[in-house]
């Protein structure tokens, strides 16, 4: 984001603006435009003409500013105002101006600011204006002040010119004027006794939320709703009677000599001169509540309830109290004007209804049957005047104050949208069209004015023209620059999808340059490898690294033969060991001819040993001679390997077939080291203790006094054990009369 707050990536600036109804309408303004291409659009969108763009702060956008320097913002939310002419009144003179213009058009009494002559320069982008009897207040540019007409009623403001500066608001009194500034400071000047010196209240108004008058005294609203009141006693200037009820004061409205406050609950306090209908709330005291609106005439109020009912009090020649006739149809109350002694009631169905003094306008039923759709209601001290739906006036009162508008001398305008009144004449704005009638002298003759009105109208209807030309340019631009859109964002659309499928292509092609080079290595790694084998089996031929190949292949031979022998030595330990055991049992058994026959088994069984043992010294020989061959047959090997070495594949495959050779005497090894372990697991030491037990219980002999254990050096394998004392039961039953055992009972390939 750039300094001044100002963003968008197309360098455009994104605006919403809106009307006071609701009605709202984004925009897109380039970020270098001014303030003026910011109405031509907002007119364009909005279809009205004579807008002034109002900022985020509340102040009106000087058309010749560029956006930047008005300090708006991405997304800022601006309010619309249209500028519709507006008029102003003394209660001699008119002024007519729109918002935000620096032209004013004023007529009637010079001496009641009729004549704006000599301010005509300093009247800048006029905000607002107000009036005494008989002098104007305008708020301008930057939040000043100018004032005309007659200096004792406010037309000179010289003495407080330094106070007021950011002035955001102004009410008069008859003869003076009380300006509410940015701060909540409150300004004063006119009339001293009519409030134009708030000397004594100064320090009390601070943050003033609303100030509201009687003809010659201010009443202030101050944060939490209370009141600080100023100007002369008998007209409201002094609130001190009522200042304890005077709490969560929202609204105060004002007669000619006393105020009425609505309070935050709908309840009712009034203050002031008895003859501006202080005295008379005693009788409607209690159906004071819910009010919504206050109205006044000089002497007497008029409440709106709740659901549009009404409440009035005060004399009944100032309208205090409604007829019987009227009281009926007073339901539904929405508006209503006052003149200096009536009331006038606008109804929601349309229809009005009067009361009060008939001479100033308390009597409507002359033209009641054309009082049908009516818009709005504005009131003279003595006259009223109507506008309908359809276009067509009203008026009823005295004619010399505006009550007949025949006496204009010309037709109204065919559309009138506004009223406006002095004490003594009606304005009427329609459409480019301005018309006034009433008491000449109060402002009911702008024959005077008429050259400037009309060229004032027709500036107006230029304008409107031309805004209406500069609003069609806008939006035919808008449909080009719509259109320049439309196509940058085709263009960015088709260019993203040409870089989406450009980084797509770029990223197959990394992939399969990845897959390339990957195959490459892998192949670079094969060559490697077959060079690497080929190598060693070249050296290895080369150095003879066969020879120790061999060597440990003997030596595994060798191991092997060994516990080949280790074995039968412990098949023959275990012979000894039955051979033993069945002396044993002779022993316990027989007599001198059973200890013959187990001689004679022994001596059977021994001449077998000396059979297994040659056996035995005749492999250990057959080794021997095996190895002295293999030592021969190296021996040729390594001279006819110096001789003439054989090529690589028959290396190779020499290579391969010791390698195969090796692998099976290491098998061959480690079947017969599994047999060792399994032997020496069945040789354990088993006790004889069992044998000789199971023995004398069949005999029933005394046990004999035997060792525990077998001598270590003759091992009985477990199921010879098991054999033998199966068999020595069937020897003992017979005594002596068994024939001999024969040689299988005696298998050594079982044992």
């Amino acid at each position: 984001m750039d300094p001044s707050g100002i963003s968008d990536a197309h360098g455009h600036l994104t605006l919403h603006v809106s009307l006071p109804s609701g009605r709202c309408e984004t925009l897109s303004l380039p970020r270098e435009g001014t303030v003026r291409d910011l109405k031509r659009a907002a007119q364009g969108a909005l279809k009205q003409l004579f807008l002034r763009p109002v900022g985020p702060d509340g102040h009106l956008l000087d058309p010749t500013d560029s956006l930047e320097a008005a300090g708006l913002r991405d997304g800022d939310h601006l309010m619309a105002i249209a500028r519709q002419p507006k008029v102003a009144a003394t209660s001699k003179a008119f002024a007519l101006w729109c918002l935000g213009e620096s032209k004013m058009v004023t007529w009637g009494a010079a001496d009641a600011g009729g004549d704006s002559g000599e301010v005509k320069g300093h009247l800048r982008s006029i905000q607002e204006v107000q009036g005494t009897e008989r002098a104007f207040a305008a708020i301008v540019e930057d939040g000043r002040v100018v004032t005309w007409g007659s200096p004792e009623h406010g037309g000179d403001s010289s003495r407080v010119r330094e106070k007021l500066q950011n002035v955001r608001q102004i009410c008069a009194t008859g003869s003076a004027f009380a300006a509410i500034l940015a701060d909540g400071g409150v300004v004063t000047w006119g009339a001293p006794d009519a409030g134009g010196d708030s000397t004594n209240v100064r320090d009390q108004l601070r943050n003033v939320q609303q100030i509201a008058s009687t003809k010659r005294a201010f009443a202030a609203i101050l944060p939490g709703g209370s009141v600080v009141t100023w100007g002369d006693p008998h007209f409201g200037g002094d609130g001190s009677e009522v200042a304890e009820p005077l709490a969560n004061v929202q609204r105060i409205c004002g007669s000619e000599a006393a105020f009425a406050a609505l309070l935050e609950g709908g309840a009712v306090v009034t203050w002031g001169e008895y003859r501006g209908g202080v005295n008379s709330t005693s009788g409607v005291r209690d159906q004071l509540r819910q009010v919504q609106e206050l109205y006044a005439t000089e002497r007497a109020f008029a409440a709106i309830l709740e659901g549009g009912r009404l409440v009035t009090w005060g004399p009944e020649e100032y309208g205090g109290r409604v007829r019987s006739k009227v009281c009926g149809e007073l339901l539904n109350v929405q508006q209503m004007a006052t003149t200096g002694a009536a009331f006038a009631a606008l109804l929601a169905d349309g229809t009005v209804e009067a009361w009060g003094n008939s001479h100033a306008g308390g009597d409507c039923s002359g033209v009641r049957h054309q009082l049908q759709n009516v818009q709005q209601v504005c009131a003279t001290k003595f006259a009223f005047a109507a506008v309908t739906e359809d276009g067509p006036l009203v008026t009823w009162g005295p004619r010399i104050f505006g009550g007949d508008i025949s006496r204009a001398g010309r037709e109204p305008p065919p559309k009138v949208a506004q009223i406006f009144a002095t004490d003594g004449a009606f304005t009427a704005l329609g459409e480019g069209d301005v018309m006034a009638w009433g008491h000449p002298s109060e402002g009911g003759d702008i024959s005077k004015v008429w050259d400037e009105i009309h060229e004032y109208s027709m500036e107006q209807k230029r304008t409107a023209s031309l805004d209406e030309e500069l609003a069609e340019s806008a939006a035919e631009t808008r449909g080009v620059a719509e259109e320049l859109m439309a196509c940058r964002n085709e263009l960015r659309l088709v260019s993203e999808e040409a870089d989406l499928e450009q980084r797509n292509l770029r990223v197959a092609l990394k992939a399969q340059l990845l897959e390339c080079e990957e195959h490459c290595t892998r192949l670079a790694c094969d060559r490697q490898q077959q060079e690497s084998v080929a190598a060693w089996l070249q050296d290895s031929w080369r150095r003879c690294e066969l020879g120790p190949a061999l060597d440990q292949v003997k030596t595994l031979r060798k191991v092997m033969d060994d516990d080949q022998l280790r074995v039968e030595a412990l098949q023959m330990q275990n012979h000894e060991l039955v051979l033993e055991v069945a002396e044993q049992r002779a022993a316990l058994s027989f007599g001198s001819t059973e200890v013959a026959f187990a001689r004679a088994e022994v001596t059977a069984w021994k001449r077998e040993s000396d059979e297994l043992t040659a056996k035995v010294e005749k492999q250990e020989r057959r080794v021997l001679q095996e190895e002295a061959a293999r030592e021969e047959a190296r021996f040729l090997e390594d001279s006819a390997a110096k001789e003439e070495a054989p090529p690589p594949a028959i290396q190779a495959d020499q290579a391969q077939s010791l390698a195969k050779e090796l692998q099976e005497l290491r098998s061959e090894a480690a079947l017969l080291r599994s047999s060792l372990t399994a032997a020496r697991i069945e040789t354990q030491p088993a006790p004889l203790s069992a044998i000789v037990s199971a023995a004398e219980e069949t005999l029933q002999h005394p046990p004999l006094p035997l060792s525990d254990e077998v001598p270590p050096r003759a091992v009985l394998p477990v199921a010879s054990s098991v054999e033998a004392l199966h068999f020595l039961p069937r020897l003992l039953a017979d005594q002596a009369a068994l024939p001999l055992p024969c040689r299988q009972d005696f298998d050594m390939d079982k044992e």
